[in-house]
Protein backbone atom coordinates (compact mmCIF):
# COMPACT_ATOMS: atom_id res chain seq x y z
CA UNK A 1 0.00 0.00 0.00
CA UNK A 2 1.19 3.37 -1.10
CA UNK A 3 2.37 6.30 1.48
CA UNK A 4 -0.24 8.38 0.13
CA UNK A 5 -3.33 5.67 0.40
CA UNK A 6 -2.19 5.11 4.19
CA UNK A 7 -1.84 8.71 5.25
CA UNK A 8 -5.22 9.39 3.26
CA UNK A 9 -7.18 6.66 5.39
CA UNK A 10 -5.29 8.08 8.20
CA UNK A 11 -6.49 11.49 8.37
CA UNK A 12 -9.96 10.53 6.89
CA UNK A 13 -10.10 8.17 10.01
CA UNK A 14 -9.17 11.53 12.21
CA UNK A 15 -11.65 13.45 10.59
CA UNK A 16 -14.58 10.34 11.37
CA UNK A 17 -13.59 10.13 14.85
CA UNK A 18 -12.95 14.10 15.82
CA UNK A 19 -16.55 14.77 13.95
CA UNK A 20 -17.69 11.99 16.35
CA UNK A 21 -16.27 12.81 19.62
CA UNK A 22 -17.48 16.65 18.85
CA UNK A 23 -20.66 15.40 18.23
CA UNK A 24 -20.60 13.54 21.64
CA UNK A 25 -19.18 16.26 23.66
CA UNK A 26 -22.17 18.81 21.61
CA UNK A 27 -24.48 16.06 22.65
CA UNK A 28 -23.50 15.72 26.33
CA UNK A 29 -23.03 19.63 27.09
CA UNK A 30 -26.55 19.75 25.34
CA UNK A 31 -27.87 17.60 27.75
CA UNK A 32 -26.21 18.45 30.98
CA UNK A 33 -27.26 22.36 29.98
CA UNK A 34 -30.63 21.30 29.71
CA UNK A 35 -31.10 19.28 32.91
CA UNK A 36 -29.32 22.08 34.94
CA UNK A 37 -32.04 24.90 33.54
CA UNK A 38 -35.05 21.97 34.17
CA UNK A 39 -33.55 21.24 38.03
CA UNK A 40 -33.20 24.94 38.83
CA UNK A 41 -37.05 25.34 37.66
CA UNK A 42 -39.45 24.58 39.84
CA UNK A 43 -40.97 20.65 40.10
CA UNK A 44 -44.53 21.58 39.78
CA UNK A 45 -43.66 23.22 36.23
CA UNK A 46 -41.48 20.62 34.63
CA UNK A 47 -41.94 16.76 34.20
CA UNK A 48 -38.45 16.54 33.84
CA UNK A 49 -37.19 13.10 35.71
CA UNK A 50 -32.99 12.44 35.92
CA UNK A 51 -32.22 9.66 33.62
CA UNK A 52 -31.79 6.67 35.45
CA UNK A 53 -28.03 6.26 34.32
CA UNK A 54 -24.96 4.93 36.01
CA UNK A 55 -24.72 3.44 39.72
CA UNK A 56 -25.78 6.74 41.51
CA UNK A 57 -29.27 5.77 41.19
CA UNK A 58 -28.45 1.92 43.12
CA UNK A 59 -29.91 1.73 46.31
CA UNK A 60 -26.45 0.71 47.74
CA UNK A 61 -23.05 0.37 46.06
CA UNK A 62 -19.32 -1.01 47.13
CA UNK A 63 -16.09 -0.24 46.82
CA UNK A 64 -12.48 -1.45 47.97
CA UNK A 65 -9.89 0.73 47.68
CA UNK A 66 -7.07 -0.20 45.58
CA UNK A 67 -3.76 -0.82 47.62
CA UNK A 68 -0.61 0.97 47.17
CA UNK A 69 1.48 -2.03 47.02
CA UNK A 70 0.60 -5.97 46.86
CA UNK A 71 2.89 -8.23 49.16
CA UNK A 72 5.34 -9.92 46.42
CA UNK A 73 4.92 -13.28 49.06
CA UNK A 74 1.97 -14.88 50.15
CA UNK A 75 2.80 -15.04 53.63
CA UNK A 76 2.90 -10.97 54.04
CA UNK A 77 -0.29 -9.76 55.38
CA UNK A 78 -1.89 -6.90 53.78
CA UNK A 79 -4.81 -4.97 55.00
CA UNK A 80 -8.11 -4.33 52.33
CA UNK A 81 -10.46 -1.78 53.07
CA UNK A 82 -13.81 -1.64 51.30
CA UNK A 83 -16.99 0.98 51.51
CA UNK A 84 -20.99 0.24 51.71
CA UNK A 85 -22.42 3.23 49.73
CA UNK A 86 -25.83 3.88 51.15
CA UNK A 87 -27.83 5.52 48.90
CA UNK A 88 -31.35 5.53 49.11
CA UNK A 89 -33.95 4.77 52.43
CA UNK A 90 -33.73 1.52 53.65
CA UNK A 91 -36.14 -0.61 55.73
CA UNK A 92 -33.69 -3.27 56.19
CA UNK A 93 -30.25 -4.09 56.92
CA UNK A 94 -27.52 -4.36 55.06
CA UNK A 95 -25.39 -7.16 54.98
CA UNK A 96 -21.68 -7.21 53.74
CA UNK A 97 -19.46 -10.51 53.03
CA UNK A 98 -15.74 -10.73 51.89
CA UNK A 99 -15.26 -13.62 49.63
CA UNK A 100 -12.05 -14.75 49.71
CA UNK A 101 -10.63 -17.87 47.37
CA UNK A 102 -9.54 -20.84 49.27
CA UNK A 103 -5.28 -19.64 49.31
CA UNK A 104 -6.56 -15.96 50.75
CA UNK A 105 -6.67 -16.50 54.43
CA UNK A 106 -8.48 -14.21 57.00
CA UNK A 107 -6.10 -12.65 59.71
CA UNK A 108 -8.20 -10.06 61.49
CA UNK A 109 -11.37 -8.49 60.82
CA UNK A 110 -14.90 -10.17 59.80
CA UNK A 111 -16.09 -11.56 57.06
CA UNK A 112 -19.13 -11.02 57.31
CA UNK A 113 -21.53 -8.86 59.37
CA UNK A 114 -25.05 -7.05 59.36
CA UNK A 115 -25.44 -3.45 59.98
CA UNK A 116 -28.76 -2.04 61.00
CA UNK A 117 -30.10 1.26 61.10
CA UNK A 118 -28.61 2.40 58.11
CA UNK A 119 -30.01 5.31 55.96
CA UNK A 120 -29.27 7.25 53.08
CA UNK A 121 -26.14 8.85 52.58
CA UNK A 122 -24.18 6.21 54.84
CA UNK A 123 -20.46 5.31 54.35
CA UNK A 124 -19.88 1.89 56.35
CA UNK A 125 -15.99 1.60 56.35
CA UNK A 126 -15.07 -2.90 56.36
CA UNK A 127 -11.69 -3.63 56.60
CA UNK A 128 -10.34 -7.20 56.83
CA UNK A 129 -6.15 -8.30 56.97
CA UNK A 130 -5.59 -11.10 54.75
CA UNK A 131 -2.25 -13.70 53.86
CA UNK A 132 -1.99 -15.23 50.65
CA UNK A 133 -3.20 -12.50 48.66
CA UNK A 134 0.21 -11.21 46.58
CA UNK A 135 1.90 -11.37 43.41
CA UNK A 136 2.57 -14.98 43.55
CA UNK A 137 -0.75 -16.41 42.74
CA UNK A 138 -3.27 -14.33 40.55
CA UNK A 139 -6.14 -14.33 43.16
CA UNK A 140 -9.39 -12.35 43.04
CA UNK A 141 -11.34 -10.87 46.48
CA UNK A 142 -14.84 -9.75 46.35
CA UNK A 143 -17.19 -7.52 48.85
CA UNK A 144 -20.73 -8.02 48.62
CA UNK A 145 -23.37 -5.96 50.26
CA UNK A 146 -26.83 -6.72 49.98
CA UNK A 147 -30.28 -5.98 51.28
CA UNK A 148 -34.06 -5.55 50.40
CA UNK A 149 -35.96 -2.66 49.00
CA UNK A 150 -39.62 -2.98 48.92
CA UNK A 151 -39.35 -6.70 49.57
CA UNK A 152 -37.25 -6.97 46.15
CA UNK A 153 -33.09 -8.27 47.18
CA UNK A 154 -31.47 -5.76 45.89
CA UNK A 155 -26.86 -5.80 46.08
CA UNK A 156 -23.97 -4.69 45.13
CA UNK A 157 -20.28 -6.15 44.34
CA UNK A 158 -16.84 -5.00 43.99
CA UNK A 159 -13.44 -7.05 43.35
CA UNK A 160 -9.94 -6.86 43.51
CA UNK A 161 -7.14 -8.46 41.86
CA UNK A 162 -3.77 -9.11 43.39
CA UNK A 163 -2.56 -9.30 39.47
CA UNK A 164 -4.40 -6.27 38.24
CA UNK A 165 -2.20 -5.74 35.30
CA UNK A 166 -3.20 -10.19 33.93
CA UNK A 167 -7.45 -8.93 34.28
CA UNK A 168 -9.01 -7.78 31.14
CA UNK A 169 -8.90 -3.79 32.02
CA UNK A 170 -5.10 -4.08 32.49
CA UNK A 171 -4.46 -6.00 29.34
CA UNK A 172 -6.63 -3.53 27.38
CA UNK A 173 -5.04 -1.07 28.76
CA UNK A 174 -1.68 -2.21 27.85
CA UNK A 175 -3.30 -2.94 24.36
CA UNK A 176 -4.03 0.71 23.87
CA UNK A 177 -0.80 1.83 24.49
CA UNK A 178 1.06 -0.57 22.53
CA UNK A 179 -1.48 0.92 19.71
CA UNK A 180 -0.39 4.24 20.64
CA UNK A 181 2.88 3.82 20.20
CA UNK A 182 2.51 2.08 17.02
CA UNK A 183 0.56 4.99 15.30
CA UNK A 184 3.24 7.11 16.34
CA UNK A 185 6.29 5.24 14.91
CA UNK A 186 4.04 4.94 11.92
CA UNK A 187 2.29 8.69 11.83
CA UNK A 188 3.78 10.20 8.45
CA UNK A 189 4.54 13.81 9.13
CA UNK A 190 2.28 16.08 6.91
CA UNK A 191 4.15 19.64 5.89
Amino acid sequence: MSVKKTTSKIVLLSIVGASLGGLGMHSYRATHTMQRELASSPVSSSKWRPLPLGKHLATINTEIEKLESIPDSSDQEVTLTGYVYVRQQLFSDVEYKWVLPPEVKIVSGQISDGLANTKSGDVIKVQISVTGFSKEMQSTVTLTASTSQDGIPVGSSSVISSKPEETWDGVAQEMKKSAEEQLQENAVKVK
